[in-house]
């Protein structure tokens, strides 16, 4: 995602060409626990989000800091990339909406605007191998730990209101697939539609134009995947090692290998990652609202031609986002997903932060675990404490966070990070 800056961290956005929009009151109550599209049908939400969204265009570079303010403050959201999201977080908190329907905002607001990333969110963006698109989101509650999650999500436009819908009707903490799809046009007020359109039908043929190169079928173990659009078949592999016999024969079918023999072959492909700005993206989002409750939530596409099916990190709590009042803490993340669910960076920045780090070294901390074991890797992380501070910390990339506080006139702000090395 370009801005317009270099890769300097005191490069900043523009702030929103006027004030954001203020809740009009009546049945759409300020101090309503519930997101506005429930309570006030999806009108209501749409003006309030598409109002905010026109209000937080321009960009330019400036002085600016790369934290948050050192005094403590409410009201502050902080996120993954792009100044609309934080906009349309930062007028739902100032209007004492709680953190998680205002984190649940600045999502939607990115799933709407084709102008966050290139078509990396939301509908017609980031197709699989077979073209389609499907979405993944998570929200968290840090004054309940209440989580809705919904991964591999086919046919509906917004996933982290279907996420919502998990979290308010059932039981459960994450649905896929079909499944989720029915749940959010049940209850969520999706219907099923088709989310892929013209602008995916045009990515998937180039990308098949060029013999679908590159993807993410690993070329040592599938035959044609460095050279074709497939169907591929399996390379042969040694013969296998011979099992216990307690362990079911047809087991020994998969190409089993001495320990060292495995580690050296599959280490290479299962230690790499391949997120980049230009065939991924994530909103991440932490919010803090008047009452000093936390909320966490993340959106995403997923990563551009993934093998269908593939769940990144986005639904995954801890490892997409994460939030804990208890602990004083929130942190979301974007990048290499299928490197970083592994390693669940964002539940390791939070309780950093519950053990008394300030949210810059415990960013920092999370992302420097999991270059003990990966280096070729992407990630951009954002944590908030209860104080109102907040951080970033990345690596592998130069990626930018944005976040609206009163200590930034409530409008938003946006910074370079440098990657770690």
């Amino acid at each position: 995602m370009a801005l317009n800056s270099d890769n300097d961290t005191s490069a900043v956005l523009l702030p929103p060409a006027s004030p954001p929009l203020r809740s009009s009151g009546g049945v759409c109550s300020p101090r309503v626990r519930t997101l506005a599209a429930v309570l006030c049908g999806a009108a209501s939400v749409s003006t309030l989000i598409w109002a905010t969204l026109a209000a937080s265009q321009g960009t330019a570079s400036g002085g600016g800091g790369g934290g948050g303010s050192n005094a403590p403050q409410l009201r502050v959201v902080v996120n993954t990339w792009w100044p609309g999201s934080s906009a349309a977080a930062y007028s739902l908190l100032a209007a004492n909406y709680s953190a998680v329907d205002s984190a649940v905002a600045g999502c939607v607001a990115a799933e709407k605007s084709f102008a966050f990333g290139d078509h990396t969110v939301g509908p017609d963006g980031s197709p699989d191998f077979s073209g389609e698109t499907t979405l993944d989101a998570l929200l968290c509650d840090g004054a309940t730990q209440d989580v809705g999650a919904v991964a591999y999500l086919r046919n509906v436009s917004s996933a982290i209101l279907a996420a919502r819908a998990v979290m308010r009707f059932t039981r459960h903490t994450l649905l896929a697939g079909d499944g989720a799809t029915a749940l959010a046009a049940q209850l969520g007020g999706q219907p099923a539609a088709s989310i892929s359109g013209a602008h995916d039908a045009a990515e998937v043929a180039g990308w098949r134009g060029g013999g679908c190169q590159p993807n993410y079928y690993v070329p040592a173990t599938a035959l044609g995947a460095n050279t074709s659009c497939g169907p591929f078949e399996p390379v042969p592999q040694p013969s296998p090692t011979p099992l216990p016999p307690s362990l079911h024969a047809g087991a020994a079918g998969g190409g089993w290998r001495p320990l060292a023999a495995a580690r050296a072959a599959d280490a290479p492909h299962r230690r790499a990652g391949w997120a980049t700005l230009e065939n991924h993206d994530t909103l991440g989002l932490c919010a803090l609202d008047a009452a000093g409750s936390l909320a966490a939530a993340v959106t995403s596409n997923g990563a551009n031609h993934k093998v269908p099916g593939r769940v990144g990190d986005a639904p995954v709590i801890g490892a997409g986002g994460y939030a804990s009042d208890e602990a004083g803490g929130c942190a979301a993340a974007t990048g290499d997903g299928d490197i970083t669910q592994r390693f669940l960076p964002a539940f390791v920045a939070t309780e950093n932060m519950r053990n008394g780090m300030a949210p810059a070294a415990a960013c920092e901390d999370a992302v420097r675990r999991i270059m003990r074991h990966v280096t070729d890797f992407a990630i951009g992380i954002v944590c908030l404490n209860a104080r109102g501070e907040w951080a970033a910390a990345g690596h592998g990339w130069t990626f930018s966070y944005c976040a609206a506080a009163p200590s930034t006139g409530g409008e938003p702000t946006c910074v370079h990070v440098k990657p770690l090395t």
